[in-house]
């Protein structure tokens, strides 16, 4: 038993000192980290995922560069990624990095700490901004751990330099870089005619039998002032013409921007279905049957015009049921999270 101890110990060092990579298994198969990769490629394919996956197999890394410039897709392919990897034994003696292509610099996430650090500074920014913007809803902290960065929507000028003051009594001005921006509150009555046109419009296509869907936007801003629109999205060009007649003779073009798009109708097994398809759990914009910061994260990049939800994300991102989709929701999702509402 001694001797054959200490011949592994030797081959151990012997691999060691010739720096022969120790190979990896999966359950009891050897296997090769570029046959990981190839793996995990063809199961989360790189051109939907928008990804590129590379190996060193002297030191076991995968390395992964998401490249979209969007942290919450950053977040969905590393979550899914891992995930994966753990279900099919993926991760034992591998390492795995992450990284951003954002203008095409390549970027890696801050470390755990620091990371924890910049959310704490983040939470504890907009608490005191939602004291100070009372019942409106146009504020938020945004934060960006690749920049170590925040970003603070802030509702007046006034609220905008008593946060720069906050900011720097905090010591956050000189730990991140901050940057703020004024944004403004929609005139309710349109915001409400906007509602209405867009519910007439779908229901004017569903009665004539057009597939689609329609979202809307009535969330402005100094730096997205075509923020205010309605998106009308069908099938074919005939219906699309159809409803863009129809939506002239009511006099909806009038009341803000318009999209109209045609796209490819959608397969029921995609990994995004129609809202025909599943039961839309309220705040799960990322349609995981989960709630987590995830989620938070689409609908944030959502309300400053960065990402564009399909229906079923929007039903999922109006998770106070006000008909609208704004910075309180992501308040509402953020305290479904922490047990703090339903």
């Amino acid at each position: 038993m001694k001797k054959k101890l200490l011949a592994a110990v030797l081959a151990f060092l012997c691999c060691i000192q010739s720096e022969i990579s120790i190979p990896v298994f999966a359950g009891e198969t050897e296997i090769s980290v570029q046959s990981i990769c190839n793996q995990i490629a063809d199961a989360i394919p790189p051109s939907v995922q928008l990804y590129t996956i590379t190996c060193d197999e002297e030191q076991n890394l995968i390395s992964v560069v998401v490249n979209t410039g969007s942290q919450a897709h950053y977040e969905n392919v590393k979550s899914n990624m891992m995930e994966y990897c753990q279900q099919e034994n993926l991760t034992d003696g591998v390492t795995y990095q992450f990284f951003l292509k954002f203008d095409g610099e390549i970027l890696p996430e801050l470390p755990e700490e620091e990371k924890n650090a910049l959310i704490s500074a983040a939470l504890q920014t907009e608490k005191y901004l939602g004291e100070l913007a009372g019942a409106d809803y146009a504020y938020r902290v945004f934060y960006d751990y690749f920049h170590n960065s925040l970003t603070v929507m802030c509702a007046s000028t006034k609220i905008k330099e008593l946060m720069e003051a906050y900011c720097e009594e905090q010591g956050f001005s000189e730990k991140y870089t901050i940057d703020y921006h004024l944004v403004y509150q929609m005139d309710e009555n349109l915001v409400m005619s906007i509602t209405e046109a867009a519910k007439q419009i779908q229901a004017f296509m569903e009665s004539n039998g057009y597939e689609g869907f329609v979202s809307r936007n009535h969330y402005g801003s100094i730096f997205n002032v075509t923020g205010m629109s309605i998106a009308v999205t069908a099938y074919t060009k005939e219906d699309i013409d159809r409803i863009k007649n129809y939506c002239q003779e009511q006099g909806f073009l009038e009341l803000c921007d318009f999209e109209f798009r045609i796209v490819k109708k959608p397969d029921p097994e995609e990994i995004f279905p129609t809202d025909a398809a599943v039961e839309i759990k309220a705040g799960d914009l990322n349609l995981d049957d989960k709630l987590n910061i995830l989620d938070v994260i689409i609908l944030n990049k959502a309300i400053l015009g960065k990402e564009k939800l399909n229906s079923a994300q929007e039903l999922a991102a109006d998770a106070n049921k006000d008909e609208k989709i704004d910075a309180s929701d992501s308040l509402t999702i953020m305290k479904m999270i922490v047990g703090l509402t339903e």
